[in-house]
């Protein structure tokens, strides 16, 4: 009943406005032009339909259909970082760490400069144990948003697990991963 009250609403100011841009000259030739209507749906309102439905799964903790919808938004258009990175962070969740970073470096590759993108891909090495990737990837996460609470939390993992003896002498670490 929402939506039909809604749809008349809509139709109703649209009459409206057409109304009150109608012309006054009754021979205007625009009054009696006929425009056909065609319906066009272009890849990146598909693409964010069906992120929008990846969104919602994936709030509901629907994994399963999370992945189908982000993976129907790539197939629609490739280039949707954020499709990548809600795959890096449901395979994460799910301990598929390989697919993870994949997904993450993926979608960093479309968007370099996206902090939360570079924290996702930090944390998906450290629960890999991958502890050297980590902070390097979380020092670029915490360079581009320095205010990022996430990302200052998980280099503090990142530092505590490699501890000062994997320092070296200029203040980098070692990668022993």
């Amino acid at each position: 009943m929402h939506k039909f009250r809604m749809k008349t609403l809509a139709v109703s100011c649209g009459l409206a406005l057409a109304g009150g841009c109608a012309s006054l000259n009754p021979t205007s030739p625009a009054q009696f032009a006929v425009t056909p209507v065609t319906n066009v749906t272009h890849s990146a309102a598909i693409t964010d339909v069906n992120y929008q439905k990846g969104r919602s799964y994936q709030g509901r903790i629907q994994y399963g259909a999370a992945i189908a919808a982000y993976r129907k938004s790539l197939e629609a258009n490739p280039g949707n970082a954020e499709a990548h990175n809600a795959l890096g962070v449901i395979y994460a969740s799910q301990g598929k760490h390989e697919q993870a970073v994949i997904e993450l470096k993926a979608a960093l590759a479309l968007a370099p400069a996206a902090a939360h993108i570079h924290n996702n891909l930090g944390y998906a090495y450290l629960l890999q144990g991958r502890n050297a990737d980590a902070l390097a990837a979380l020092k670029v996460a915490s360079g581009l948003d320095p205010d990022n609470v996430r990302s200052r939390a998980n280099i503090k993992i990142a530092e505590q697990r490699l501890g000062p003896e994997a320092r070296h002498h200029d203040g980098q670490y070692a990668r022993h991963d």
